[in-house]
């Protein structure tokens, strides 16, 4: 699972199911498209390569541990119609540095490291 590096999803897609990319380590760009409605439990859990996310404001919920372990990633956009954020849809505690959160109300979360 290493050697994928980068993935561009297509506008169509509403749903990307629990683990779909867990576990690849080489993953360092997601395209999500606009219509997204679902992110799954871990769908990219362990993808240790992945940097960056931008989440679009279709999503209005992130589940549980999405981002599990994804100790590469430095900053997160999450669009303005989130209204439930897990707590441990980035699970956090296994950022190896120090990860900066500002939010925004009714606007855009962005989490940067």
């Amino acid at each position: 699972l290493s050697a994928l590096t980068g993935v561009s999803l297509p506008d169509s897609l509403t749903a990307i199911e629990g683990d779909a990319f867990a576990g690849c380590t080489g993953l360092t760009a997601v395209s999500l498209p606009s219509g997204l409605l679902r992110l799954g439990y871990g769908a990219f859990a362990g993808c240790t390569g992945l940097l960056e996310i931008v989440l679009p404001d279709s999503l209005t919920e992130l589940d549980y541990e999405i981002f599990r372990g994804c100790t590469g990633l430095r900053r997160a956009v999450i669009g303005s119609g989130i209204t439930t954020l897990s707590p441990f849809a980035f699970s956090l505690f296994a950022f190896t540095v120090f990860f900066d959160i500002v939010v925004y109300s009714h606007q855009k979360y962005v989490f940067d490291k």
